[in-house]
């Protein structure tokens, strides 16, 4: 069910979910082919993701960013997963990085997960995210959009 304009799509609402402000830095967590450091100036954006041919080739696409397969533990004005926790795992390892992620973050964490019925991807629901967010944030807030993705958005 993935698309370009989907892509371009979570893109476009987890950008403006974020709001990132002059100065602040931001981690895109699972940055995949790093299509989404166009969107900001080299010195906000850092891009991680467990694949090293990833970083290979978000490194060759986009070489003006920095993108890495290890990831020291610093904190971020704003982290984002872009589809990270789509693919087959497991809910309880999502919930665990989330919360892993939650206590990175400086001001907000923003999460596009998938809510369909396909089979090969985990799925989430609304109620889960209520649960993970509202136990966490000062405010959240969770909405639907257009081919099947939930947007979860946390601010401190």
């Amino acid at each position: 069910m993935w698309s370009a304009e989907g892509q371009r799509e979570r893109f476009d609402a987890i950008y403006e979910a974020v709001n990132l402000r002059p100065g602040e830095c931001i981690l895109d967590f699972g940055c995949g082919t790093g299509a989404f450091s166009d969107a900001f100036p080299t010195d906000q954006y850092r891009g991680y993701d467990w694949s090293f041919p990833m970083v290979e080739r978000a490194r060759r696409e986009h070489p003006y960013h920095e993108f890495v397969s290890t990831l020291s533990w610093q904190h971020f004005d704003a982290i984002v997963c872009v589809g990270t926790f789509n693919l087959p795992g497991s809910y309880a390892e999502t919930w665990q990085t989330l919360n892993s992620l939650w206590t990175r973050t400086d001001r907000v964490l923003a999460v596009s997960l998938y809510y369909g019925d396909d089979e090969n991807c985990l799925s989430y629901d609304e109620y889960d995210c209520c649960d993970f967010a509202k136990n966490r944030a000062s405010r959240w807030r969770i909405e639907k959009h257009r081919h099947n993705d939930l947007l979860l958005v946390m601010w401190k």
